[in-house]
């Protein structure tokens, strides 16, 4: 899903006091309420596997001591959300 996509779907749906609740996956294997949205950087490893990298360097990560090295070649720029647990 894009970014464009699930805010065309949140506009039709037009609930704002709903919560967002995650699952945890396709099973149902457990639930946890959103707790923060992010941008981030994604490797994919299959088609429905993957791991989060960095996307840029900022200059709180710079201090934080990373590096170019850190950045994953290839990565896909997106739109993460972090489940509270």
């Amino acid at each position: 899903m894009k970014v464009k996509e699930l805010i065309k779907w949140l506009e039709a749906f037009n609930e704002p006091e709903r919560r967002v609740i995650l699952q945890k996956d396709a099973e149902g294997n457990g639930h946890s309420p959103l707790c923060e949205i992010g941008l981030s950087g994604y490797v994919e490893e299959s088609s429905y596997s993957g791991y989060a990298c960095i996307e840029e360097l900022t200059p709180e990560l710079i201090e934080d001591g990373f590096t170019e090295e850190d950045i994953e070649e290839g990565h896909e720029k997106v739109l993460m959300l972090y489940p509270i647990n």
